[in-house]
C-alpha cells in the first residue's frame, strides 16, 4: 500500500508538472527576429525565440505560454511575478544581473552602426560628434552611445520607427544589436552598414532571483538543446529566411578589427546555416561565458 501510494504521489506529481506552463515574457511589438506577429496570422507569433520558449518547455514538460510585455518592463513584470522568465533579446549586464538572475547565453552577437546609403562621412562611433543616434530605450547600444562624447542620442520604444526616422533623415545613424540590423537595416535600400560590429552582447534568459531551480533547469536545457545541435523551425537569427524572404545568405566579417577582438558577431548554434559544434576553436574569445568552448568567431558558411 505504501509502494502504490508513493506511485501514484510520483505520477500525480509529473501530471502536475506537465499541466504546468512555463510563461515567458517578451514583446511581439518589438519584431523580428525575436518576436513577433506572423505575417499570414497576426494572432500567431513566430520568431526563433519562439522556437527556443517551445523547445525549452518540451524539455521541462511544461507548456510553454507567451505574455506580452513592453520590452522596457519586461524585468518589472518579471519581479512582479506575471510571467517565470524574461525570453526577449536581454542583454547580459552587471547592473541586470543584480536585480535578478540570468542563465548560460544563448546566443552572442554585437552592435550594427546604420547610415543613409549616400553617406560616407561616418565610418564608427568616433564620426558622429554633434550628430543624432537613435537606439532602443534601455539597451546596451544606448549605454555605449551615452559613453561616447558628442553624440545626442535619440531612444525608442520599438526598432522600426528608427530605421524609418534615419531613412526620412531625421537620424544620422541608428545602432542596435547586429540581428535587428540585419533584418531592419541590410534590406533597405535606403540604408547601409558603416564600420566594424562594435562591442560584445549576450543574451540570456532572465529569472526571478529566488528562482534558483528553475534557472539551472533552463541551463540544463538549453545545454542539451544546443549540445544536441538543435534546429529552429523559423531558422536562426544569423540568416535571414521568412523575414525578409530577400536576403537569405549573410555574409559574416571572418576577422575581428585590428586592437578589438571581440568586436564581431559570434557563432549560432541554432540554425541551419551554422553547425554546432564545428568550431575549430580559430578566434576563440576568452572571457565569453558560453554553454561550451565552441562560441567562437563566426565565418561565412
Amino acid at each position: 500500500m505504501i509502494l502504490a501510494a508513493a506511485l501514484a504521489a510520483a505520477t500525480a506529481g509529473a501530471t502536475a508538472r506537465a499541466s504546468e506552463s512555463l510563461r515567458w515574457g517578451g514583446d511581439s511589438e518589438g519584431g523580428a527576429p525575436y518576436v513577433f506577429p506572423d505575417p499570414k496570422d497576426p494572432r500567431q507569433i513566430v520568431g526563433f525565440e519562439v522556437d527556443i520558449a517551445g523547445a525549452l518547455g518540451r524539455e521541462l514538460g511544461r507548456t510553454a505560454l507567451f505574455v506580452q510585455n513592453q520590452w522596457d518592463g519586461l524585468i518589472p513584470g518579471l519581479l512582479r511575478g506575471n510571467y517565470d522568465i524574461v525570453l526577449n533579446g536581454l542583454e547580459i549586464t552587471p547592473d541586470r544581473q543584480q536585480v535578478i538572475r540570468f542563465t548560460i547565453p544563448y546566443y552572442a552577437t554585437a552592435e550594427q552602426l546604420s547610415v543613409r546609403r549616400e553617406d560616407t562621412s561616418v565610418h564608427g562611433l568616433g564620426d558622429l560628434k554633434g550628430r543624432v543616434v537613435g537606439t532602443l530605450k534601455f539597451s546596451l547600444a544606448q549605454r555605449i552611445l551615452e559613453k561616447e562624447p558628442g553624440i545626442e542620442v535619440r531612444t525608442y520604444e520599438g526598432q522600426i520607427n528608427a530605421y524609418e526616422d534615419l531613412a526620412n533623415g531625421r537620424l544620422d545613424a541608428v545602432l542596435m544589436d547586429w540581428p535587428i540590423a540585419m533584418y531592419y537595416s541590410r534590406p533597405n535600400p535606403a540604408l547601409k552598414f558603416t564600420g566594424e560590429p562594435i562591442g560584445r552582447l549576450e543574451y540570456g534568459i532572465g529569472v526571478r532571483p529566488q528562482d534558483t531551480g528553475l534557472q539551472k533547469q533552463l541551463d540544463a536545457a538549453l545545454l542539451k538543446l544546443m549540445g544536441n545541435g538543435a534546429r529552429l523551425r523559423h531558422g536562426c537569427p544569423c540568416v535571414p529566411r521568412r523575414w525578409p524572404p530577400r536576403h537569405r545568405r549573410v555574409p559574416l566579417p571572418s576577422r575581428a578589427p585590428r586592437g578589438n577582438p571581440d568586436a564581431r558577431p559570434w557563432r549560432c548554434p541554432w540554425g541551419s546555416c551554422w553547425r554546432w559544434p564545428t568550431c575549430t576553436g580559430r578566434g576563440r574569445s576568452p572571457g565569453v561565458r558560453a554553454p561550451t568552448s565552441r562560441w567562437c568567431a563566426a565565418r561565412p558558411c
